[in-house]
C-alpha cells in the first residue's frame, strides 16, 4: 500500500502536500514590466501587448462588479470585468454578459482568498486576469517582482481550461 502511494505520487507531483499544479503552469506578470519589454519586441509581440495595453489602461465598455452589484459603463457589450474581491463568487455563475470579456480586473483589497480559474470557463474570450493592489503585495521587500509574482500565484489555482490565459499584477500608490 505504501509503495502504491509513492508511486502515485511520483506519477502526479503536486497531489501531495497541498501543492497547486495547473495554477504554476500558468504565467504572472508585472504588467509595467511585461509591457516595456514586449513593446520593444517583435510585432506578434506587440500585437498582444498592445491589445493587452489597450484592455488594461484604456477605456472599454466594462462590466463593473462591486459589493454584489452589476453596472455597466462605457458601452453595452462589455470586453473588460472590473470585480472586487467580496464579488468573486459571481464571476463563477454563467451570464450573457460575460461572453465577450477579455480581461478580468480584480481590485485587491486583500490576498486571503482562492481565485479558481477552472470556474471561469463560460468566460470563452478571456484571455487576461489581471490583480491590482493598492497596497504592497510584499511589504517587508517592496517593488521585488519575484516576491509579489509569488504572491500573486498565490491567489489563484485551477486550469485555465480552453483559454489560454495570462495573469498580471500591478501595485497602484495612491499619493
Amino acid at each position: 500500500m505504501f509503495l502504491a502511494m509513492i508511486s502515485f505520487s511520483l506519477l502526479r507531483p503536486g497531489l501531495c502536500y497541498g501543492q497547486k499544479t495547473d495554477a504554476d503552469a500558468i504565467p504572472v506578470y508585472n504588467i509595467q514590466a511585461f509591457l516595456a519589454e514586449k513593446l520593444s519586441s517583435s510585432s506578434e509581440a506587440g500585437g498582444v501587448s498592445a491589445n493587452l495595453s489597450q484592455l488594461a489602461f484604456e477605456s472599454n465598455p466594462t462590466l463593473v462588479i462591486s459589493n454584489g452589484k452589476f453596472s455597466l459603463w462605457g458601452g453595452d457589450v462589455p470586453v473588460v470585468a472590473a470585480v472586487d474581491v467580496a464579488s468573486l463568487e459571481y464571476l463563477f455563475k454563467e451570464d450573457p454578459g460575460f461572453e465577450q470579456i477579455q480581461l478580468i480586473r480584480i481590485i485587491l483589497d486583500q490576498t486571503d482568498f482562492d481565485l479558481k480559474l477552472d470556474q471561469l470557463d463560460h468566460f470563452k474570450n478571456l484571455k487576461y486576469v489581471f490583480f491590482v493592489a493598492s497596497f504592497d503585495l510584499c511589504p517587508e521587500s517592496p517593488g521585488n517582482i519575484a516576491c509579489e509574482t509569488g504572491m500573486v500565484k498565490d491567489l489563484f489555482s485551477g486550469s485555465a481550461g480552453q483559454n489560454d490565459l495570462m495573469v498580471f499584477y500591478q501595485v497602484v500608490h495612491h499619493q
